[in-house]
């Protein structure tokens, strides 16, 4: 017959106990560690997406082909910055050839670095759908400006049509001179009208809307 546990036998089963104790804590930590790590990467990832960067504010415009959006676009140590997003509408997207219209419009106007060419600052992709993240105009479309002159029955200065006519010419000669290694990139911008002329606030002029323009370069 056995006796009770002797003090050496007790002393070995919780030594074994506390053994399997701590290998089961690692064992825990370790998933834990793992899980934790996986939820950072993700929680990183979510705080590099375009929806996390870009707040939208307010809708501009309802257009047939994009919905055009006021947004707030925010960075590192309380960087802030006010702009304009353009986002393909859904039963659009799944076109090939627009969605390469797109995808050309930012390549042509990110190459672009003119005072009198709305510049692009990003291209992203949110919902499986790419948009546009244009520099932020505070003021009126060409055509706006033209409406409200019409319903004062003020007709513009002579002077003030001559400047933005100036201006619109100084951003086609720019763009229409572009060269890369000394050969011509051919941008033609093919839709330069009212709407696609904006004047700000502080009287700067800028074409925007490069989305049919044409160059020999184009996204493949």
């Amino acid at each position: 017959a056995t006796g009770p546990p002797t003090r050496h036998r007790q002393q070995q089963h919780q030594t074994k106990r506390s053994h399997v104790f701590v290998s089961r804590r690692r064992r825990e930590s370790r998933a834990l560690g793992e899980f934790n790590t996986e939820v950072a990467c993700r929680a990183q990832s979510r705080a590099l997406s375009a929806r996390s960067r870009y707040h939208l504010l307010s809708k501009i415009a309802d257009g047939g082909t994009a919905e055009v959006f006021l947004a707030q676009m925010e960075g590192a140590a309380g960087f802030k910055r006010l702009v304009v997003l353009k986002r393909v509408r859904p039963m659009l997207w799944a076109d090939d050839a627009f969605r390469k219209g797109l995808l050309d419009e930012a390549h042509i106007m990110m190459g672009l670095h003119h005072g009198n060419i709305v510049q692009v600052l990003d291209l992203g992709v949110a919902g499986k759908r790419y948009f546009l993240a244009f520099e932020l105009v505070d003021g009126w479309t060409l055509s706006q400006v033209f409406a409200r002159a019409k319903a004062a029955q003020l007709p513009l200065p002579l002077t003030l049509v001559l400047f933005i006519c100036a201006e619109v010419c100084r951003a086609l000669a720019y763009a229409h001179g572009r060269s890369e290694n000394g050969v011509s990139l051919g941008i033609i911008h093919r839709d330069v009208s009212p709407q696609n002329v904006l004047v700000s606030e502080e009287g700067e002029v800028k074409l925007t809307d490069f989305g049919i323009a044409r160059a020999r370069t184009r996204v493949t």
